[in-house]
């Protein structure tokens, strides 16, 4: 799908992927109206499930996340043993080396899963991009898939802000949520009784937010065997059970704050609300195209799906 950039009037790609369904429908005034469904070229590598090679009960792969990463996509759709599992045109990109060291075992795991995985391992991004030529694929690991535009993002590029000041947020909602907060809690190890290994990890700065803030659980970690390994499940609990404050907007694109030149997919960006900043990732972009009221114009509507990085 090609876009005609109504202020430059570039004409530039904006979609490629597989068509998968379309819908033909006649409205009552004998207007046709098409509606087409696809997916990304991404959607290749959830058409795979992993095979352990003959004799292994798993496919195992440790190292760097990319590296992890490709090579299941090399041995599961690339240079598989049963040739019929080849993905025709599909090949592993040369990107640098990415990310930190990432595990996984799979057996008849869809190889989605698994290559998401290790990037959540990683902290990396990946996709399947258009090669050379039609009908040729790559399958691309990066550090981050856009542009860091963050306010003082390290690469020095100019930030890009969304605050309803400026016009290009829409319907803020700010929630602080501590329902389901946790903030201290006992970690079970090894042993039996009065003789079992218990561990105590806490968040203080939570508990001193009021005389009554202490929140206690019991987490069981009977297959750790180290301390270390006590406090880090201690750690991931109470991570997860965190006091939060989120920020949802809708996304408003601007001439001041606009799409494929200010922000796009990938791109981890600053939004600001009163007095907190919040740092976002646009992890979708929606394009809904409809004619106007006299046929002979275009109505363009941008929107945006975002999440929080850390």
């Amino acid at each position: 799908i090609h876009r005609y950039d109504p202020e430059t009037q570039v004409r530039e790609i904006v979609y490629e992927g597989f068509h998968r369904t379309l819908v033909d429908q006649m409205k009552q005034d004998g207007s046709v109206v098409l509606t087409m469904y696809g997916t990304g070229y991404t959607q290749l590598v959830k058409r795979r499930i992993i095979i352990p090679a003959d004799g292994e009960e798993n496919s195992v792969k440790t190292g760097v996340a990319s590296t992890a990463m490709l090579a299941y996509v090399d041995d599961q759709a690339i240079t598989t043993t049963d040739t019929t599992r080849t993905i025709t045109g599909l090949s592993n990109g040369t990107d640098p080396v990415a990310g930190n060291t990432a595990e996984y075992s799979a057996r008849y795991t869809n190889l989605y899963t698994a290559v998401k995985r290790l990037a959540e391992q990683g902290e990396v991004d990946f996709g399947v991009i258009k090669g050379v030529s039609v009908g040729t694929f790559v399958f691309t690991v990066r550090d981050l898939w856009g542009t860091d535009r963050r306010v003082g993002n390290a690469d020095g590029n100019a930030p890009t802000i969304f605050d309803v000041t400026l016009h290009n947020m829409l319907i803020p909602i700010m929630s602080r949520r501590g329902s389901d907060e946790v903030n201290h809690v006992y970690v079970g190890g090894q042993g039996q009784g009065i003789n079992r290994t218990i561990r105590e990890v806490s968040d203080a700065v939570a508990e001193a937010i009021s005389p009554w803030n202490r929140h206690e659980a019991f987490v069981d970690a009977r297959n750790e065997s180290t301390t270390d390994g006590l406090d880090t499940r201690g750690n991931a609990y109470l991570e997860e059970h965190r006091s939060t404050v989120e920020l949802t907007f809708n996304l408003e694109n601007t001439f001041g704050t606009r799409w494929l030149r200010d922000w796009e997919l990938g791109d981890i960006v600053t939004a600001r609300y009163a007095d907190l900043i919040f740092t976002k990732k646009i992890i979708e972009v929606s394009v809904v195209i409809s004619a106007g009221d006299t046929g002979k114009s275009i109505i363009e509507v941008i929107s945006a799906e975002l999440e929080d990085v850390e």
